[in-house]
């Protein structure tokens, strides 16, 4: 095809629409994002498709700081205007794509870098939970099964898990378990 086909002209190929909100959709469903109110009419998450992984990358960041910022601000009492000048982070590996670099530096987000296994390029948990800027003693994982493979999504720390739509029931249950069996550990 090459130069000749420009698939992401959706006036000439009406069928990328389909496989744009698609992708997203799938994309928003990955990140528990919540169903818009106009859901059922459209049939679609907000969301852009780009032609470019840097450009997914700054999105997705931008995303994820704006939510960011609703969530601190409700968590500490603070208007949108005192929000604007709190940085928000980013736990990742020391190997990430060049793109994440400008969202750190243009869009005002801390990066927490950890560098991985040499033999795997594996973060460990050990390694987070070792780390000198920790958020909080306790962590939920999001899991994905791929190939008969577990493998974390994400790892938020329980102090910011409600940065996503999820059943807190279960995550406070969970957590008190993990609680309670460090305190038992800790107290013989």
């Amino acid at each position: 095809m090459g130069m000749r086909v420009n698939l992401a002209d959706q006036t000439v190929y009406p069928q990328s629409y389909k496989l744009h909100d698609k992708t997203v959709n799938m994309i928003a469903n990955l990140w528990n994002c919540p169903k818009p109110d106009d859901f059922d009419e459209y049939g679609v998450f907000p969301g852009s498709g780009t032609v470019g992984s840097t450009e997914a990358c700054l999105l997705a960041g931008l995303a994820l700081k704006f939510r960011w910022r609703k969530w601190f601000a409700k968590k500490n009492n603070l208007s949108d205007e005192e929000v604007l000048g709190k940085r928000p982070n980013i736990v990742m590996s020391t190997c990430y794509q060049a793109a994440w670099e400008k969202l750190f530096k243009y869009m005002d987000i801390e990066p927490r870098l950890i560098s991985p296994s040499s033999s795997s390029f594996k973060i460990e948990a050990e390694q987070v939970a070792a780390a000198e800027w920790q958020a909080a003693p306790l962590y939920v994982v999001d899991v994905a099964e791929v190939d008969d493979e577990f493998g974390v999504m994400e790892l938020n720390p329980f102090s910011g898990a409600d940065l996503y739509h999820c059943d807190p029931e279960s995550v406070v249950d969970a957590a008190s378990q993990v609680a309670e069996r460090l305190f038992a550990e800790q107290a013989q």
